[in-house]
């Protein structure tokens, strides 16, 4: 298993025709079939040189979706899934027990969304850390992970490029885990003077990319605006920060700040599961205190997905053998690989 996670349900008992909206979708985007092993890589662009993608067979009127392209990839498909097909669709993310996420969709248009993020996230001013919408002329997927396998290695050198000769030497000692307290607390005060520039780096990826995530969401009909995201009431909290029995800080972003307390209970029932309360929901998603790894699962239980989707992603399900996949409830009836057309 993984512990990294990204996957894409649709609402429907008809895998065909998910596959074949997916092949049009790569169409349009001047896509050609394509062999070979696909590897999850070019994680900060909705249209990477190789894509794959696997569909599950229906089970419990869902048929799920797993891509190789990484969030923002995932985020487009999702809403123009959504769109194509008429129906709802959840999107799920999960990075370790650092991040977890959902989108829910219906026709197209964002009518919920839930983030988690738990422990010294909540320390981030989360303004600062996208870019802003009227600079690049528009605005980012939503609300996409973005740190799915970040490239960490090119991270690295480009943050050591920014370090004098002695914080270089420093970080290779932290690195080596031979670093002396003193050395922690110098990389530290460091970390925090260059924030502004290293948040950069980690957005740059996505700055270069947003005319071709536009010119995407344009060609599949699901453009981002205002009217697709969903609306906060007055009075309700965009995020709300609490401490749990130990004292640890955590950041929690719920539904109900989006949708107000009753309104987003109407768009997940008619998603649950047989047997499953909405106050059972409404309990999960409203806890003060609870990880990722337990929190996305339960949800997952409670609309009749397998839970296992919690762990699984594009790269992890190649790994797993049928036969486990099969006892946790999955079974994949289409692995569909797609290149660039212009690619020699």
């Amino acid at each position: 298993m993984d512990e990294f996670a990204l996957s894409i349900h649709v609402r429907s008992t008809d895998p065909k025709a998910v596959a074949e909206a997916l092949r049009e979708m790569h169409r349009l985007l001047e896509y050609e079939p394509a062999e070979g092993d696909i590897e999850m890589q070019e994680l900060f662009t909705p249209r990477p040189r190789r894509q794959g993608i696997r569909i599950s067979k229906a089970r419990d009127g869902w048929v799920s979706v797993l891509v190789s392209g990484g969030a923002i990839c995932a985020n487009i498909l999702a809403r123009a899934l959504s769109k194509w097909l008429e129906t709802e669709v959840v999107e799920i993310e999960r990075a370790g027990d650092d991040f977890c996420a959902f989108l829910l969709i219906d026709n197209g248009e964002i009518v919920d969304q839930y983030r988690l993020a738990p422990g010294e996230e909540a320390d981030l001013d989360e303004d600062d850390m996208w870019p802003d919408a009227e600079d690049e002329g528009g605005e980012l997927p939503f609300p996409g992970l973005l740190g799915v396998h970040p490239d960490l290695e090119q991270l690295q050198t480009d943050a050591m490029a920014l370090m004098t000769p002695k914080i270089q030497r420093i970080f290779e000692r932290v690195s080596e885990g031979t670093a002396t307290p003193a050395d922690d607390r110098a990389l530290e005060q460091w970390v925090a003077e260059h924030i502004d520039e290293l948040t950069e780096l980690l957005m740059a990826p996505v700055h270069s990319a947003i005319p071709e995530i536009k010119w995407v969401e344009e060609v599949l009909g699901v453009p981002v605006d205002e009217d697709d995201e969903p609306e906060f009431e007055d009075g309700d909290m965009e995020d709300e920060e609490v401490e749990d029995e130990d004292g640890d800080d955590e950041y929690v972003i719920d539904i109900q700040d989006f949708l107000g307390l009753n309104d987003y209970l109407s768009y997940l029932e008619p998603l649950l599961a047989s047997g499953v309360d909405l106050v059972d929901v409404d309990e999960l998603l409203t806890r003060e205190s609870i990880a990722p790894h337990e929190l996305l699962p339960a949800f997952l239980h409670m609309v009749g997905i397998p839970p296992v989707y919690a762990e699984l992603d594009y790269p992890a399900a190649l790994d797993l053998p049928g036969r486990e996949l099969a006892d946790a409830g999955i079974e994949f009836v289409e692995h569909l690989k797609f290149e660039l057309s212009d690619e020699e």
